[in-house]
């Protein structure tokens, strides 16, 4: 018999934790451009964070689903 799981996870993800997503995004951006591409990483991190505090309202809501099949 074959039956496939559903599962929803549903988590907030606050300022801190959202800044440390961000600044490992960048972070790991600049150690794959060439040198002469690095881009600013604490203007860059400092300009998303303060983009992002002005669209949110409170904590950002994490989504994930997670699908398992079985025979």
């Amino acid at each position: 018999m074959d039956s496939t799981h559903l599962t929803t996870t549903r988590t907030e993800l606050h300022e801190t934790h959202l800044e440390a997503i961000v600044s490992s995004i960048f972070y790991a951006l600049n150690k794959r451009l060439p040198t002469s591409h690095y881009i600013d990483v604490e203007r860059s991190i400092s300009l998303v964070t303060n983009w992002l505090d002005m669209l949110m309202t409170g904590p950002v809501q994490v989504v994930e689903d997670t699908i398992s099949g079985c025979k």
